[in-house]
Order: structure tokens, then sequence, then C-alpha cells
């Protein structure tokens, strides 16, 4: 018997539920090469939501978030959702922002837009496959006149450019 046939014979005389608990803690790569051992364990991942889903994270190129409410399966569908978008350019449903000032910055998923001289229009970009529900809010008047601004809302900073007349 092959060196690796022994070794996925004794990895899957124990429970699948255990052997997803170990499989969790290989990276990527070694995670798609147990896929290619046998189809038992082939099997077991494809049928492991949180196997697929450290799968789908690792190719979309994001990292795991926080402790959250959502279930893993949740996650998954969303993420699927979310890269099968990007995949297709099929972002579904479009939303259409108005813009007659000078100035944009898009940052963080939120657009902001300079309307007149001295007011700016922030909206929080949605990700309907993420969960995240668009927003609108504004800085009216704010006593000069904005040749340029810059903002981090992942800080709640905003920088606010003035020339002040010489």
């Amino acid at each position: 018997m092959s060196n690796s046939r022994q070794t996925s014979g004794i990895l899957l005389a124990i429970a699948p539920e255990l052997v997803v608990i170990i499989l969790r803690e290989l990276d990527l790569s070694m995670l798609i090469r147990c896929k290619r051992v046998c189809t038992d364990l082939k099997r077991i991942i494809d049928d492991s939501v949180a196997l697929q889903y450290k799968i789908e994270l690792a190719v979309a190129g994001m990292e795991d978030g926080p402790p959250s409410s959502i279930d893993l399966a949740e996650r998954l569908r969303r993420l699927q959702n979310y890269t099968k978008a990007w995949r297709d350019m099929a972002f579904s449903p479009s939303e259409n922002i108005r813009f007659d000032g000078h100035y944009w910055e898009l940052y963080g998923g939120v657009l902001a837009t300079s309307a007149g001289d001295s007011t700016l229009i922030f909206n929080k970009l949605p990700g309907h496959a993420r969960g995240i529900k668009s927003r609108q809010w504004r800085i009216e008047e704010v006593g000069f006149p904005i040749r340029d601004f810059k903002m981090d809302p992942s800080q709640d900073l905003l920088v606010m450019l003035d020339f002040p007349e010489q």
C-alpha cells in the first residue's frame, strides 16, 4: 500500500467532523492537495461549509472578519454571490448618483462629492452581497470654499483644504 493511501486510510478512520477540524488548520495549497489524495477526502472537503468558506476566502484574496451573528453558511453564500458578481461584472441592483460639483473622492466604500463651494455630500455605497445598505449624509456650508478634500471613513477622518486669499 502506498504511503498516501496509508495516511488517508488512517485519517478517514476517524469521524468526518474531526477530519474537518484537522483540515481547517491547513493553508490553502495543502487543503487543495488533500482534495487530490482520494475521493473520500475530496467529498469531506467539498461537503464542509467551513472548508469551502476557507477556500473561497483565499481565492477571493480576503480574510475572515470578526465573529458575527451571521452563520458560516450565510457568510459562504454572501461570499459566493460577491465573487460571482465581480467575476461576471453583474452588480444588482445598480444605483446612479448625480454629481454636479468639482471634486470627488471614493474611499472605503464611501463616495463623497462637492456641491457648490462649501458643501460635501457623502454616499455610503451599498453592498447587497455583504448586506450593506446605502446611506447619504451632508456637511453643509463649512465656512470656506473647499478647494480639495481627502477622507478615510475607517478613521472617521475628513481633511478639507482652503487656500486663503493673500
